[in-house]
């Protein structure tokens, strides 16, 4: 993590069946003098970057959902894959707050191929 709050702290992403099954956790650290942790809302969106059979790289928007988290969440999903014959390499992570197109979280992680 690159010292954010919320902090994308791990994510799995795999490859299966033409899609990207992820599983990502995300960590809020608690303000400085408070008890609780504030409620966030505004979106998550996935972006694959990868190759095409001819040797291609691109970019691939996979998958863009809200988000309402507290201290901590947890979110699992499956993003289809628009080209079956893109191969995703990473899938960077990035968060938005509401009602903004501003980025206050992002991080990138490796693809694994399933069996």
């Amino acid at each position: 993590p690159r010292g954010t709050s919320p902090g994308i702290r791990g994510a799995d992403m795999v490859t299966r069946d033409a899609g990207v099954d992820y599983r990502i956790l995300l960590i809020q650290d608690l303000p400085e003098g408070q008890s609780a942790v504030p409620a966030l809302r505004g979106r998550i969106k996935l972006i694959a970057q990868g190759s095409y059979p001819n040797g291609n790289t691109g970019y691939v928007d996979l998958a863009e959902q809200p988000l309402d988290m507290g201290c901590y969440i947890v979110i699992d999903g499956r993003a289809d894959l628009p080209n079956k014959s893109f191969r995703p390499r990473q899938v960077t992570i990035q968060i938005m707050g509401e009602g903004s197109d501003k980025v206050i979280a992002t991080r990138t992680f490796h693809v694994t191929a399933g069996r």
